[in-house]
């Protein structure tokens, strides 16, 4: 028997149904009515009460998005695992296991999905401030994370001026507010390592937009010039270390 897909994606149900995606429109007696989430759409599907026996009232005008379709599945899952799990891990976990390359690049950013996600987040129960190193011990869960591949925003060209340092600085300032417990700030790091992490993926995918203005645009690209040449055998090591310097 055909049945409908469902999925909390809010207060409200959404359903799935041949590769369409559905928001709850009303309950009526025996019966749900269902509008498809894409705007301007005028389909209308009925089901029953236990989402059974969907009738499709008119059709669709727009075609399958099946990319969209699998994106949308991929953050409800993040929302579910939400209740039991921290966001960030979830976020990661989610976003690992996605082997699609499109899929994964058309996945939001944490820093997107942050806000929703922390509304679908369980009550948490932190341990107690240790109030000495004595007594301080680390949970398996707020484990050391370091990332070593400095090289690696060479590479790729980010940032590597100090400037985009004391702006993580004064950001972090800003999420871990005044006095906080030192599993806040454990908690912060692990997050702002996901985020990192998640734009590397976008990086290799081609889709991270980074803004920089026409001054950096210009010095990356002799950087890169530079990087090429040397890759090439066209420069020598000292003279490679000597122009980037």
């Amino acid at each position: 028997m055909a049945k409908v897909e469902i999925s909390e994606t809010g207060r409200k149900p959404a359903a799935q149904f041949e590769g369409y995606s559905y928001r709850l429109e009303r309950h009526q007696t025996e019966s749900i009515s269902w509008k498809c989430r894409e705007y301007g759409c005028p389909d209308r599907l009925n089901s029953l009460k236990g989402y059974t026996k969907p009738d499709l009232r008119t059709p669709h005008s727009h075609g399958l998005d099946p990319e969209k379709l699998a994106v949308e599945e991929v953050v409800v899952d993040m929302r579910k695992r939400c209740e039991h799990q921290l966001p960030y891990a979830v976020f990661q976990a989610s976003s690992q296991v996605v082997t699609d390359p499109q899929i994964a690049a058309a996945i939001p950013s944490f820093e997107s999905l942050k806000s929703t996600l922390y509304r679908h987040k369980g009550n948490k129960n932190e341990p107690s401030t240790p109030t000495s190193l004595r007594n301080l011990c680390i949970p398996d869960k707020y484990g050391k994370l370091c990332w070593k591949k400095i090289s690696y925003k060479f590479k790729v060209q980010l940032r590597r001026t100090n400037n985009d340092v004391e702006s993580w600085h004064s950001k972090l300032s800003l999420l871990l507010q005044t006095q906080p417990t030192v599993w806040r700030l454990i908690e912060t790091l692990q997050a702002q390592y996901v985020l990192v992490q998640h734009d590397i993926e976008r990086l290799r995918a081609g889709t991270y937009k980074d803004r920089k203005n026409l001054k950096y645009q210009k010095l990356n690209r002799t950087v890169q010039r530079i990087t090429d040449n040397f890759n090439l055998g066209l420069t020598q090591l000292s003279d490679f270390v000597n122009s980037i310097s």
